[in-house]
């Protein structure tokens, strides 16, 4: 390349030297409104990303607390469970033992508890039964029966009751 070629390149213009190279031009005003708008939408996104993360992290709080209400709430029904069990292995040694009245009171508390509780309904009915109160065990077994009508236990005392009737 000789000196004045060399002067030549150097004087020249980055839009003449793209022009002599065959590069179109563009606008560069184009590009530039298209990153503003770009830039604007990456902020808009930033600020619900850090808008979600604030409500994820509510959200894991409360998540938290809920969490800590379940477990007491299972400790609750745990112990009351516990409770119920207690109450029933007491009847049963109370009606062992002929104390009836006692037993009755403790089933009537396990009822409270576990109106369902098949268990301790055949029991209190044999605790009626006990106590002469014949019609009263017949309704608790006959209840025991529309619950399960296979509950071979209240057949049986029904039977029994029945039996006794006609003595």
């Amino acid at each position: 390349m000789d000196c004045e070629s060399s002067q030549k390149i150097i004087g020249t213009s980055l839009e003449d030297l793209l022009v002599q190279k065959n590069v179109k031009i563009i606008d560069p005003g184009r590009y530039e409104s298209r990153i503003k708008e770009l830039e604007q939408k990456v902020d808009c996104y930033e600020s619900r990303i850090k808008e979600l993360e604030q409500k994820n992290k509510i959200s894991a709080e409360k998540n938290k607390s809920l969490s800590k209400e379940a477990d007491g709430i299972k400790a609750s029904l745990s112990k009351l469970e516990t409770q119920k069990s207690s109450l029933f292995q007491k009847a049963v040694s109370e009606l062992k033992n002929k104390n009836s009245i006692d037993a009755m009171g403790l089933l009537q508390a396990v009822l409270a508890y576990d109106p369902e509780n098949i268990k301790a309904m055949i029991n209190l009915a044999v605790v009626y039964a006990d106590l002469d109160f014949d019609d009263k065990a017949i309704e608790i077994l006959n209840r025991v029966l529309a619950k399960d009508p296979n509950n071979a236990t209240a057949k049986t005392n029904l039977e029994i009751l029945a039996a006794d009737k006609d003595e």
